[in-house]
């Protein structure tokens, strides 16, 4: 911390990119420092440093609640229902069956997110402010009532008191949908302080200590313990320990024995510590997921692929609203020319927050060859689940962990071919998997080996077709296809090429038919057997139109007359 030494006000502090959580921090704290001055957050980046003065906090606490709703409203269980307002307000009796329902849904939903924990908290806060509106107590009334201009009545009176307090409403929303998955079991998240004012809890616990950190007349003692982001000195007791962050640190106090020689050394400074409240700020959001790319070369670039990520979400709001991992894929890769000319190039590190976990993976120039390879068939797996154990899947996520670990798609496929025929799914979206896979694990390989195994993928998938073809004339029919594609998928995922040509040649001998030349030729290397393979499993499960394709060479190597 570099500081001057004349007054607070033109005190100058840094603070640097460190890892990746606290790169997002800092970005987040950036954007309330833009809240707090007026001015945009890039006018406080200096390449991997964010530099401000100490007067730039003045109006850091009520800056920080400011962005937070700025940036949060709209996912708020409150924005639906103040939104709510001007809809019972417009309907008039006698109501339609559409405003019937629509009143009965409202006020249903108004009463019993009305009465969660997190309200009831907040409406002893607003009587502390001198409201003594007895919500509850009306809200109870509203869950009662059977008559749907009574229930609409109470609802507008309701609303229209609670809109007076928004923000109490909306703070205690984000508290818990994007503030708690990230740092808890402080300050406004406290249990004992969970009817205190948002900022008053905010002050006492933040806002006080870094005060009278940045004084001119902070000295902190000859044995001070040193932060471990910024490695300023502070006293012991100001400091903070790092285990209400999330997954990020023990308590302290009780559990010595995580650090050598029982010697914790993961303390905050007071002004990190109020840096860490901001790490909600610096993730992309959409849904339940929070995405954050850290590109550390600096600042800005954090700025822009945050800002990409928001305007992408906006453009594509209707086709990928559930999806923002596919448009932050998108955005990557529209970035790898650029990427890919520099000389050298760190991988880019991105971070998820999803279901309470954080999921990292690194983007290195390769792997961005590999995505950029694929990306349209990518693209239409978004929509794609199927049935396993009850459960449904969603066949992107499930290809993009695996190619994240740069994991081979083969054993994935026969996984999820077995479950699709157990539960009757449609198999079609294998031929995605095969493509991937081909176009993402040879991208190194040139694009002649890409083409001669995407030409054997398409034989097995014609040869595939017409076996399927002709098992389901005469008296043969699905039962005999889904038996043997079970055999097949079941050799191809213990990679046994014995056992799929035999049960191959049994069943084309069955049929008075040659077995394909394709077949015979592709057992001797593992790659080419696999691609061959989940290539005819494909044309025997789906592939319905001629026109994708089936050539008269294609019927020839079959055998077909």
């Amino acid at each position: 911390m570099s500081q001057d030494n004349a007054t607070a006000d033109t005190m100058t502090l840094r603070r640097s990119l460190n890892d990746g959580l606290f790169n997002a921090a800092l970005l987040g704290f950036a954007y309330v420092l833009q809240t707090a001055t007026g001015r945009q957050a890039d006018s406080f980046y200096q390449g991997a440093d964010l530099v401000f003065n100490a007067k730039d906090l003045d109006n850091f606490n009520q800056a920080y609640f400011k962005t937070l709703i700025h940036t949060f409203e709209k996912d708020c269980i409150f924005y639906t229902i103040e939104n709510y307002l001007p809809q019972l307000l417009s309907m008039q009796k006698p109501y339609t069956d559409s405003q019937e329902q629509a009143i009965t849904e409202m006020t249903k939903f108004l009463a019993e997110k009305g009465l969660r924990a997190s309200y009831v908290s907040g409406y002893a806060i607003i009587n502390k402010y001198g409201d003594p509106y007895p919500y509850e107590e009306l809200l109870k009334n509203l869950k009662a009532l059977k008559d749907n201009e009574e229930k609409r009545a109470l609802a507008i009176e309701l609303i229209q008191h609670m809109v007076e307090h928004r923000d109490v409403f909306l703070m205690k929303d984000i508290a818990y949908t994007r503030i708690q998955p990230f740092w808890q079991n402080m300050s406004f998240l406290l249990k004992t302080e969970n009817t205190t004012d948002f900022e008053a809890a905010y002050q006492k616990s933040f806002i006080d200590d870094v005060s009278a950190f940045i004084s001119p007349e902070y000295k902190p003692p000859k044995h001070a313990i040193h932060c471990c982001q910024c490695n300023s000195s502070v006293r012991k007791s100001e400091a903070k320990s790092m285990s209400w962050i999330n997954d990020e640190g023990v308590d302290i106090a009780r559990k010595t024995s995580y650090y050598w020689n029982h010697n914790p050394d993961s303390y905050l400074c007071p002004l990190c510590a109020m840096i860490y409240t901001c790490l909600p700020l610096g993730f992309h959001y959409s849904g339940n997921q929070g995405i954050f790319i850290n590109d550390n070369r600096s600042l800005h670039a954090l700025e822009t692929n945050y800002v990409g990520l928001k305007t992408e979400q906006i453009q594509n709001e209707k086709t990928h609203r559930d999806e923002p991992f596919y448009r932050l894929l998108s955005r990557l890769i529209l970035n790898y020319e650029d990427l890919n000319s520099k000389k050298s190039l760190m991988n880019i590190q991105v971070i998820r927050r999803k279901n309470n976990r954080y999921y990292t993976h690194d983007f290195s120039r390769d792997m961005l060859k590999g995505l950029a390879s694929c990306q349209a068939n990518l693209k239409t797996l978004i929509p794609i689940f199927y049935m396993r154990n009850g459960e449904y899947i969603r066949v992107f996520d499930e290809t993009m962990d695996r190619l994240m670990r740069n994991e081979r798609l083969f054993n994935y496929i026969s996984d999820a071919a077995l479950s699709c025929l157990q539960s009757g799914s449609s198999l079609s979206f294998i031929w995605l998997l095969i493509m991937i896979q081909i176009e993402f694990f040879n991208k190194n390989n040139g694009l002649e080996e890409d083409s001669k195994m995407m030409e054997l993928a398409k034989q097995g998938r014609k040869q595939g077709y017409y076996l399927k073809k002709e098992m389901s004339s005469g008296e043969r029919n699905e039962n005999k296809i889904k038996g043997l594609s079970f055999k097949l998928i079941n050799a191809l995922k213990s990679k046994n090429a014995y056992t799929f040509s035999d049960t191959l040649l049994r069943q084309y001998m069955a049929l008075g038919k040659p077995v394909p030349q394709d077949a015979l030729n592709a057992f001797g290397d593992e790659d080419k057997f696999l691609t061959y393979g989940y290539g005819f499993i494909a044309g025997l499960n789906g592939y319905e139109k001629d026109s994708e394709g089936v050539t008269d060479s294609a019927k020839t190597a079959y055998g077909s007359n």
